[in-house]
């Protein structure tokens, strides 16, 4: 049973990104990871968007059963746990000194390409993951800027 959960719990970006940003909501990780975690739950926010309106609209995880999400469940399961996470991190007061290293969020998201298929776990191809991932970079240093700069 805990095999099992260990297995799908992190062959999910989700998952990733929910432990980091737990971790930086904890102050564990330090004040410079801030980037890091703003990028990473950035990508798992656009990500989610991407496959809940664009394509494939639907996903099968173990954490509901099994059962395929799509429509107003998957709608709402998106909302909860893509966009709500990077809207918290965005709103955090210590967000007034970024920088534009977001090195450990971009390995880490390289670490999971490496490591699972986006394809068979999300059935968008690696390309577009990559070009989300570019998408994310640039709003992160748009991001980074408009914060330094007021």
């Amino acid at each position: 049973m805990i095999i099992e959960f260990g297995k799908w719990y992190s062959s999910y970006l989700t998952t990733w990104s929910a432990t980091y940003f737990m971790l930086y909501i904890k102050s564990i990780t330090p004040d410079y990871h801030t980037t890091s975690v703003f990028f990473l739950t950035h990508l798992v926010c656009i990500g989610g968007l991407y496959i809940t309106y664009v394509h494939p609209r639907y996903i099968r995880t173990p954490f509901f059963g099994g059962r395929v999400l799509s429509g107003w469940p998957l709608r709402i399961a998106d909302f909860v746990s893509h966009v709500c996470p990077h809207f918290i991190v965005a709103t955090r007061q210590n967000m007034t000194a970024l920088s534009y290293d977001a090195s450990v969020g971009i390995l880490l998201s390289c670490l999971y390409m490496t490591l699972f298929d986006p394809q068979k776990m999300y059935g968008i191809s690696r390309k577009t993951c990559i070009c989300l991932g570019v998408l994310s970079y640039v709003y992160t240093c748009a991001w980074a800027w408009i914060v330094n700069n007021n």
